[in-house]
């Protein structure tokens, strides 16, 4: 039935989609990278966090047996430096994100997303939602997350309990370095499932948009319609029909060159016009028959594969001939005369 949505969206209604703010939803895109990223921007800062954090501790702890001023004032430094550090880390964060996020969205800004929809407060449209192919999706993905963190937590631990059970009798040095292991393996694990997932959700997100977006394919005639009524093309077709109304017809040809697979129709008179003016071409099955036509009307019609290729590959209708046909021309005139 023409009223099925089986057609894949058109260009054109893409564009519209765009324009109107709809987009594919990459958010767990966004997110996988936005973790990455805060995961190395956190590695690569960790030995000043570390010290920051190591001199805030050991300053409290000196303070103790000293007054709440003495403490604050010993105190403050130490804070302002690891929040020094930590505002940097978020604002690097929040920059990396919306710059992600933007190239997800080809840097798309629409002033129609901003609008107030108030079918949102509807119940029943809620309930839609939570049942959409989207909402099954996301959450497959949370799934997975779990499902695979969970497994990977499991097989770590179980992998390591006899690492542990040693490492408890060689004091705090070894539980350290094993329990440091232990994090970036899992950490490790963790965010390459995140750029698996991430990866497969812009692929999925795509694909779901492209299904949203299907077109009849009464909607596929009637757009195609409209943009055939395009005045750009319009104007151009016209164009090319005005030149090709005013080409001489091919009675008036002086000249016939064809090969197997080309044929090209020229007009040219030695020392009276600038060079071979094109005024037809065939290529393929039609060769035959207009070589056929040309001959009835009496035209010098010659068998030249090279010259015809050559000739037809350089040719456009109701243009002359570059200069370099003046070869071929030479063998043509000297295998046949002109049309009288």
């Amino acid at each position: 039935m023409s009223s099925d949505k089986t057609e894949k969206p058109t260009s054109q209604k893409l564009r519209q989609q765009r324009r109107d703010g709809q987009i594919p939803s990459h958010k767990n895109t966004a997110e996988a990278g936005s973790i990455i990223f805060a995961t190395g921007i956190l590695f690569l800062m960790l030995p000043a966090l570390s010290v920051t954090a190591l001199s805030m501790a050991t300053v409290a702890w000196d303070s103790i047996n000293g007054t709440w001023l003495e403490a604050l004032r010993k105190i403050v430094p130490a804070i302002s430096k690891l929040a020094l550090l930590f505002l940097m880390s978020v604002a690097l964060m929040a920059i990396f994100s919306l710059l992600l996020e933007l190239l997800l969205n080809k840097f798309n800004f629409s002033a129609r997303k901003l609008t107030p929809k108030f079918e949102k407060f509807n119940p029943f449209n809620n309930v839609k939602q939570l049942f959409s192919l989207d909402s099954l999706v996301s959450l497959l993905i949370k799934i997975v997350y779990f499902c695979f963190s969970l497994i990977n937590l499991y097989f770590s631990i179980y992998n390591n309990t006899r690492d542990v059970i040693s490492a408890s009798t060689c004091g705090m040095r070894c539980l350290v370095g094993l329990y440091v292991n232990f994090l970036k393996i899992n950490i490790g694990v963790f965010l390459l499932l995140c750029l698996c997932i991430g990866a497969a959700d812009y692929i999925i997100q795509k694909r779901l948009f492209l299904r949203r977006n299907k077109m009849t394919k009464d909607e596929v005639k009637r757009e195609y319609k409209t943009h055939e009524g395009d005045p750009h093309i319009k104007s151009a077709r016209k164009s090319i029909a005005i030149t090709d109304a005013m080409l001489p017809g091919p009675q008036q040809a002086t000249h016939v060159i064809y090969g197997e697979q080309c044929l090209v129709a020229v007009i040219y008179h030695v020392g009276k016009t600038m060079g071979p003016f094109v005024i037809g071409t065939a290529k393929g099955p039609s060769v035959v028959r207009m070589c056929a036509l040309y001959k009835e009307l009496g035209i010098p019609t010659i068998f030249l594969p090279s010259v015809a290729l050559d000739f037809f590959r350089m040719a456009e209708l109701g243009n002359f001939l570059p200069p370099r046909s003046a070869h071929g021309m030479k063998k043509i005139l000297q295998m046949a005369p002109s049309k009288a």
